[in-house]
């Protein structure tokens, strides 16, 4: 199981609610340190969904999720991701890093070559903006997938903030 990275060059972070996003950064919440920590809070989202849901998970600098923003809705089979739809409310929260997350309605959480694709795309972004993304989790019916711990694409842990 990997372990996300905290950036200690930020100290600092603004925690605010915004419309259109989840706020859920209660005092003394713990850092999220693995996929699973991630897993658990956004499968209920995801629960008895039939279309394909894109979230991106807003993290401070100390990796404590602070936002969750449903940024696509598709339909069954595929959903529509443009990088600026994901790094606007990143950007207007301030974040330190994100997490990727999205359905697939068939329950089988086994990455697609667009997931791949989608999933490089972002990293790149995510470099040029300076908000690096830890990972991207594909759920499934009772399972989940991490492209961070599949290896499958640049989602590292050395890459700066």
């Amino acid at each position: 199981m990997s372990t996300y990275p905290r950036n200690p060059s930020i100290t600092t972070s603004v925690l605010r609610s915004v419309i259109g996003g989840e706020h859920v950064a209660p005092r003394g919440q713990r850092s999220i340190t693995s996929p699973v920590d991630i897993v658990r809070r956004v499968r209920p989202r995801f629960a008895g969904c039939m279309q394909e849901l894109f979230l991106v998970i807003a993290l401070n600098p100390r990796n404590i999720l602070t936002h969750v923003f449903e940024v696509a809705r598709g339909c069954l089979t595929h959903v529509e991701v443009h990088p600026r739809e994901v790094f606007r409310p990143l950007i207007r929260e301030a974040a330190a890093a994100a997490v990727l997350a999205h359905n697939h309605t068939s329950g089988d959480p086994a990455p697609s070559a667009d997931d791949l694709a989608l999933t490089e795309r972002l990293c790149m972004t995510g470099a040029l903006v300076g908000i690096p993304i830890l990972d991207h989790l594909i759920v499934g019916a009772n399972t989940y997938c991490s492209l961070r711990e599949l290896a499958q694409c640049s989602l590292r842990s050395d890459e700066p903030a």
